[in-house]
């Protein structure tokens, strides 16, 4: 069994990969950590998103970490993560721990952790997490040991567990970064979209509190986040953009803005009805702060998969640029060791001067509204500007799902045979930092990245011109057409296949009555829980090995059954495939390929 934290953490779908067993390992890893570099006594801030589940997994990960002697400040109610990131940091805790799944679909959960400058953890860190969950993993399979933490209110009323609020103290610091007099004083009227998330509170409260006029939509807790992911994309938010179109049209001057679930991300839609891309935005924000933030210094960091626009801007300013790989964790990374002006990603992320060295989507919403509200013109109108100046900049991304046997035949052709030019134009140069991006003579460029968690495709294209940039992404699509398979088949060939499959058929009815004979056992915390299925998936028996259990154990009841289920039914997948080989004599490869052709599958 092992787990991956990701560019943010661990994160995994409920009752599957994110079980109380799983995360009891997970937050044991974390206790090492935290003990071997001297972080106990420091403490951590603990926080949690809207999801399903949110408090009881703070509630637990508080007891574990105060059971092994560690401070935790836990938040009182779901908590933006930038929230955390600041409280980590104005405390001097040790670092941080929030359950979160940010934009993801409401089935997942997740668990962040950011170190003691309030960044989230490097990768160096997060290996030693998976490294010793996967040790503790091995020692309980064969060793399961009995564990035991103390009661909640006993961690409270023993002072190792304090609830706190850091929503004043955070809005008191965004105060000192936004410009308050110029949004209050401009009449300005926002229409504001939580997601069903942590910033409701937030960024209309902070707003509200300067005077001014918002309206506010999705702003109560739904773990279902209204049916869609709590991303704040285009097609994620269409109440916002008719809202403020509808708004706009009538002369009002108005923005609309909105925060993903855990409010590290945003989205800006203007007076026009328009939605601002990430890599617009950055780009505006950056010129205005030359412009308007004098006390804003350093370097300009982006990452890879995020516009040119903004070495433009900076190589006029003669401001120092760094590119780096896609995660914010990289711009963190030099936020702490040099100050910057602006840092950001096209994924909606950023965070500014002297801030904290994670996403802050609270603060970027705010920033666009002072900005609007200085200049009192849609934001569109400010991009119009920055393209007459330093150039049209049209920037796409899509993202394709490929079998795993197409992704990495593409991936394989990516490093042995780099193409050395892009619809028409030579490549220059090329980057492997973080997939493959190949830079055109003519300053155009597509960057391709490969998803280590789901067998996903990600292109980045962007030039001068519309066109240019669609032609390289078609381009980029057909470097997946020649992985795929080339055989045909002519109508005898044909004949003979279907005759095959005739065959197979009758080969798998005989089979299906032997898997129903064939019983597999699934097996989990140390023979506590048996499961019994056969070779067809069906579940015959579930035993529990102790008739009286103690409260953690009841606690971890539901995950030991899943535990034992999953593997039986794993075992139960294994021997229907020996089964089903051997009874049709290799017949079964010839199924892959009518699969592969489309005419064995789902029509």
């Amino acid at each position: 069994m092992t787990i991956k934290f990701g560019t943010s953490g661990w994160r995994a779908i409920i009752a599957d990969e994110f079980t109380y067993a799983n995360l009891t390992l997970v937050l044991e890893a974390i206790t090492e950590y935290l003990q071997k570099n001297q972080l106990s006594e420091k403490g951590v801030v603990l926080g949690r998103d809207t999801r399903f589940g949110g408090e009881a997994f703070a509630e637990y990960a508080a007891r574990v970490l105060a059971t092994h002697g560690i401070k935790v400040f836990l938040c009182e109610r779901d908590t933006p993560t930038p929230v955390i990131s600041y409280e980590i940091r104005r405390r001097g805790a040790g670092g941080g721990l929030n359950f979160t799944a940010s934009h993801n679909p409401p089935e997942y959960q997740g668990l962040k952790f950011s170190t003691a400058d309030g960044a989230p953890a490097l990768p160096e860190i997060t290996k030693q997490f998976e490294q010793t969950f996967l040790r503790l993993w091995e020692e309980e399979r064969t060793n399961p040991k009995l564990r035991s933490y103390t009661d909640f209110r006993t961690l409270v009323s023993q002072g190792k567990i304090e609830m706190i609020d850091p929503n004043p103290p955070y809005l008191k610091r965004l105060s000192e970064i936004v410009d308050t007099k110029v949004i209050a004083e401009s009449g300005i009227k926002v229409v504001y979209d939580a997601m069903y998330g942590t910033a409701r509170g937030y960024t209309d409260k902070f707003l509200r509190d300067l005077g001014v006029e918002v309206e506010t939509l999705h702003d109560w807790r739904d773990v279902y986040f209204g049916g869609r992911p709590p991303e704040p994309s285009e097609k994620n938010i269409p109440e916002l953009i008719a809202r403020v179109r509808a708004r706009g049209a009538q002369g009002e001057f108005v923005i609309g803005i909105a925060n993903d679930g855990d409010a590290d991300r945003y989205a800006v839609v203007d007076a026009t009805g328009t939605y601002l891309q990430a890599n617009q935005l950055l780009a505006i924000l950056f010129h205005y702060a030359l412009q308007h933030k004098p006390n804003w210094k350093g370097c300009v960091v982006r990452t890879l998969a995020t516009t040119h626009l903004i070495d433009a801007i900076a190589k006029k300013a003669g401001i120092r640029l760094y590119e780096v790989p896609v995660g914010f964790k990289y711009i963190g990374e030099i936020m702490m060791r040099e100050d910057m002006i602006v840092g950001g990603e096209e994924s909606n992320g950023l965070s500014v001067y002297q801030h904290i060295p994670e996403k802050d989507g609270i603060l970027a919403c705010l920033l666009f509204v002072e900005i609007a509200a200085r200049t009192r013109a849609p934001l569109s109108e400010y991009l119009k500007r920055l393209h007459e100046e330093y150039g049209y900049f049209a920037t796409v991304r899509e993202n394709l799902r490929l079998s795993e046997e197409i992704k990495h035949a593409l991936l394989m052709r990516l490093q042995n045979d780099t193409p050395t030019e892009l619809a028409g134009r030579r490549v220059v140069e090329v980057d492997r930092r973080d997939g493959v991006k190949m830079i055109c003579d003519d300053g155009s460029w597509l960057l391709v990245r490969f998803s280590g968690t789901e067998p996903v495709v990600r292109f980045y294209a962007e030039s001068h011109s519309d066109a240019r940039t669609k032609e390289i992404m078609e381009f980029a699509k057909s470097l997946i057409q020649p992985t795929r398979s080339t055989r045909t088949m002519n109508l005898k060939d044909m004949a003979g296949m279907l005759k095959q499959v005739q065959q197979m058929s009758q080969k798998m009815e005989e089979v299906q009555k032997e898997l129903a004979r064939l019983t597999v056992v699934g097996e989990a915390g140390g023979g506590m829980v048996k499961v019994t299925a056969n070779g067809k998936h069906e579940i015959l028996k579930v035993e529990i090995e102790k008739e009286l259990l103690t409260p953690d154990e009841q606690e971890m009841l539901q995950d030991l059954i899943v535990a034992a289920t999953n593997k039986a039914l794993q075992e139960s997948t294994r021997v229907a495939q020996e089964e089903m080989i051997k009874a049709t004599g290799g017949m079964i490869s010839s199924m892959d390929f009518l699969k592969d052709l489309n005419l064995g599958g789902q029509s």
